[in-house]
C-alpha cells in the first residue's frame, strides 16, 4: 500500500536522482572537454617550443617534460599523473576520436575510456579502429545509457566478445 507521502518521497527521489545523472553527464562532457583542451594545449606548446616530428629525440623529450611540467602545475597534480593525463588526450584525439566522443556524451565513465585505452595498448595499432568500434558496440553503450530502474542486473562489459571470439587478436 502506497501512501500519500511515500508517493511524494518517492517522486523527490527520483528527482535526486535525475539531477545526480544530470550532473555525471556534465561531470563527463568536462573531462571530454578537459582531454581536447590537454591535446590542444600540446599541440601549441610543441609550436611554441620549435618542436617538429624532424626535431631531435632529446628536443621531443625536453618539449614534453617542460609541458608536463605546465600541466602538473596548472592542475595541480603529480607529473606521473599530468603525464597519464597528456598520453591519454593524445591517443583519444587521434586514434580513439569515438572514445572521447562516448565520454563526451555520457556513454561512458572515465573508468571505461582508461579500461578501454589499457586494453588497446596491448593490440597492433591497425586493428585499434575495429578494436574501438567493438567496444562501443550500440548494445554496450544502450545498456549504458538505460535507468537504473530499467537496467538488467548483468554489467555492460559482460556483452564484450569473449577472447576466443575477439577478431582483433587474430
Amino acid at each position: 500500500m502506497t501512501t500519500r507521502s511515500t508517493t511524494a518521497a518517492q517522486a523527490m527521489l527520483s528527482a535526486e536522482l535525475d539531477r545526480i545523472a544530470g550532473l555525471e553527464r556534465a561531470i563527463r562532457a568536462a573531462q571530454a572537454e578537459q582531454f581536447r583542451c590537454i591535446e590542444a594545449a600540446r599541440q601549441l606548446a610543441a609550436e611554441v617550443e620549435g618542436v617538429t616530428d624532424a626535431s631531435s629525440s632529446v628536443d621531443r623529450e625536453f618539449a614534453l617534460r617542460s609541458f608536463v611540467a605546465e600541466v602538473a602545475t596548472t592542475l595541480v597534480v603529480h607529473e606521473a599523473t599530468a603525464g597519464r593525463l597528456i598520453a591519454d588526450a593524445a591517443r583519444l584525439a587521434d586514434e580513439f576520436t569515438g572514445t572521447l566522443d562516448a565520454l563526451a556524451d555520457g556513454s561512458l565513465t572515465i573508468a571505461h575510456v582508461r579500461s578501454l585505452l589499457e586494453v588497446a595498448t596491448t593490440l597492433p595499432t591497425e586493428r585499434a579502429a575495429e578494436f574501438e568500434a567493438l567496444a562501443l558496440e550500440p548494445a554496450v553503450l544502450a545498456l549504458a545509457h538505460s535507468s537504473p530502474s530499467t537496467r538488467p542486473p548483468t554489467c555492460c562489459w559482460a556483452r564484450v566478445p569473449a577472447p576466443s571470439s575477439r577478431p582483433w587478436e587474430s
